[in-house]
């Protein structure tokens, strides 16, 4: 596992119900006191990013929430890439059993917005998945073509 190998602390939390991305986080709560920082990521996304670098530029500052802004490979248009750093108060504006959004969420709440030169690639739709294997991976039909 990538966490250990680092040597970081990684949990997994599935909820019992879906509650929106802002729901499932504050389903997380528990395994957070209250000073401590972490990083959430989308699974359907990825970027290589310095994570480390923005995670302890986000401990130096007072912000609740840190979102790490790029292009997506798919569209270049720049949105939130699926990097999230929180301080453990952002768990106080969500109400338990709320469903939610993150961005609703961010909304409520100081946010620092960190852009990225690295471009990220969505694989959260169909229409994503497809581009990322055919221009991306240049898979068709689930055969690699090197």
């Amino acid at each position: 596992n990538y966490c250990k190998e680092k040597g970081y602390l990684c949990e997994y939390v599935v909820e019992p119900k879906p509650l929106g991305t802002g729901g499932a986080l504050k389903f997380s709560e528990p395994f957070f006191n209250n000073n401590r920082k972490f990083i959430v990521l989308n699974g359907d996304t990825y970027i290589e990013e310095d994570l480390e670098k923005i995670y302890n530029e986000h401990n130096s500052r007072s912000d609740i929430a840190t979102v790490l802004y790029a292009q997506s490979v798919v569209d270049g248009i720049l949105r939130p890439a699926g990097v999230w750093i929180f301080s453990s108060s952002i768990f106080r504006y969500i109400k338990n059993g709320e469903n939610i959004s993150l961005e609703d969420v961010l909304e409520r709440c100081k946010v620092r917005k960190v852009y990225s030169t690295m471009r990220y690639i969505d694989i959260g739709t169909h229409e994503s998945l497809r581009f990322c294997k055919e221009k991306l991976l240049k898979v068709d039909n689930g055969n690699s073509q090197k």
